[in-house]
């Protein structure tokens, strides 16, 4: 049956229904959920940044050892941290105390409900419809049979795969980058500016809230367009001259602006980037291309950390450490660019894969 004989006809009709309304539903059920455990997660990882403005101090602790124990605590959004800080004494407990107590209880929260809320397959969510489960089964059986014994379906192809390794260099050097920043954010914000810790909480607050904007700004134009590559590597770009920027500024304004512009880069890297892996690796090369990208570049998370912490003692500023951080985010845009003699098309939406033709 042609796409025409399918849109015109009661099968056809019903099967597009069934497929949009499930993943409507899909939609609202899974997105709020992860973005929420995802928000939670992510604040639970770096309150150590926050807690710095206390912690240091009352334990002793240099900017090296900061930066290595952050990098550490990372291998094992701040109006919030800024108030929590401000508890210093409530209790018996010093601010920074207060800190890791109040954020990370939400977490384990979370993990006893995804236990309950989110379910192993479509065969098991009661929360579709009879006619949506059946739709959504049906599309992920198709996927799976379309790429089945291809060589980017097989397990050593995600392990094997130049691209894969490519990709894994790019996001270990952004990740550096990122966690170099925004663990620091909060002790350089303190530098320039001089104000309470609630002060500092709050201007915090508005690199990542502007970043937020940007990330869902480049997200929307990359579906739009369809192209992911170079919405990557314009990001980390944009990152590398920001944090370079900072880095020479003649004012704290001016450096603080730097800053903002440098978490638009950092974070909007991140939707178009995780599009590149999946346009081209499926089934067991999937999970292990994904995983050995994504564990690679977790390694970032303690060289960031430990690069700034190791050059504020060195130098007695961050502005190095800044500059090295602009550099590896300079490099991971070129890794996204690159593409090998065999490299794969890495553009497409992987997603629409998934999908029968007429809902495509």
């Amino acid at each position: 049956m042609t796409r025409a004989d399918r849109a015109v006809s009661p099968a056809g009709e019903a099967a597009t229904d069934a497929g949009r309304r499930a993943m409507a539903r899909v939609r609202r059920r899974l997105i709020p959920f992860l973005a929420t455990m995802y928000f939670v997660a992510y604040l639970d990882r770096v309150n150590v940044g926050f807690a710095a403005l206390q912690m240091n101090a009352a334990l002793g602790l240099s900017s090296q050892v900061f930066g290595t124990g952050a990098g550490i605590f990372f291998l094992g959004y701040f109006l919030l941290s800024g108030a929590l800080l401000s508890l210093r004494g409530a209790a018996g407990l010093d601010g920074w105390q207060w800190l890791f107590l109040v954020e990370g209880v939400p977490a384990i929260v979370l993990g006893f409900i995804a236990l309950w809320y989110l379910t192993d397959g479509p065969e098991r969510a009661r929360w579709l419809a009879d006619d949506e489960r059946r739709w959504l089964i049906e599309a992920i059986r198709r996927d799976r049979e379309r790429t089945a014994g291809r060589p980017a379906d097989r397990l050593l192809a995600g392990l094997t795969n130049l691209t894969v390794w490519r990709l894994a260099l790019s996001l270990f050097l952004v990740v550096t980058s990122g966690y170099g920043f925004s663990f620091f954010l909060p002790q350089i914000v303190k530098a320039l500016s001089g104000a309470s810790d609630l002060t500092v909480g709050a201007l915090t607050a508005v690199p990542f809230f502007i970043a937020a904007i940007g990330m869902v700004t480049v997200a929307a134009h990359s579906d739009r367009t369809g192209e992911r590559r170079a919405h990557a590597a314009a990001c980390a770009a944009l990152a590398a001259l920001a944090l370079g920027a900072a880095s020479i500024a003649g004012s704290p304004a001016a450096q603080f602006v730097a800053l903002a512009i440098a978490a638009i880069g950092l974070y909007s890297f991140t939707p178009p980037f995780w599009s590149l892996p999946t346009a081209f690796l499926r089934g067991d090369a999937a999970a292990t291309g994904i995983a050995l990208i994504n564990a690679t570049g977790n390694l970032g998370g303690f060289l960031g950390p430990y690069v700034m912490g190791w050059m504020k003692d060195a130098t007695g500023d961050y502005l190095i450490g800044l500059r090295l951080l602009a550099a590896a985010a300079a490099l991971s845009a070129a890794f996204v660019l690159v593409r090998g003699p065999a490299a794969p098309e890495m553009n497409a939406p992987p997603a629409a894969a998934a999908l029968p033709d007429h809902f495509v």
